[in-house]
């Protein structure tokens, strides 16, 4: 995997954090900072594994990978971490240049995977 991979959540999560620890400092309360350090942590790791299963489906061509892919993104959402799903899901969008119908169809397994883990958890949100 190249190191560039981890430069976007980790600058995300850096960003977060420091700016949690303005506030807090502002606020001369700086026990709120705490809240995203482990969250954060998160975020790197199930970005992390989300893009190194795209990088081993060989451009979407495994279907196994996809669905690790997919699990990912599906697992990280119920962590209730939306900044997952800005990071996996786009990473995606290169792979989809040259789409056939088996890349299709795994995508949407891996699509639809993530859906499924992710419905009844978001369901109860929005009803």
């Amino acid at each position: 995997m190249a190191p560039a991979t981890i430069i976007l959540p980790a600058a995300a999560v850096f960003v977060c954090v420091t700016l949690l620890w303005l506030v807090s400092i502002r606020l001369r309360d700086v026990s709120i900072a705490d809240i995203w350090w482990g969250p954060g942590f998160a975020v790197i790791a199930w970005t992390l594994a989300g893009v190194a299963c795209l990088v081993e489906s060989a451009g979407l061509r495994r279907r196994g990978w996809v669905l690790a892919w997919g699990a990912c993104l599906g697992l990280s959402l119920m962590f209730d971490r939306l900044t997952v799903a800005f990071f996996l899901a786009p990473a995606v969008l290169p792979l989809m240049v040259r789409l056939n119908r088996t890349r299709t169809v795994n995508l949407a397994w891996g699509a639809g995977l993530a859906l499924f883990l992710t419905a009844a958890y978001y369901r109860e949100f929005f009803m």
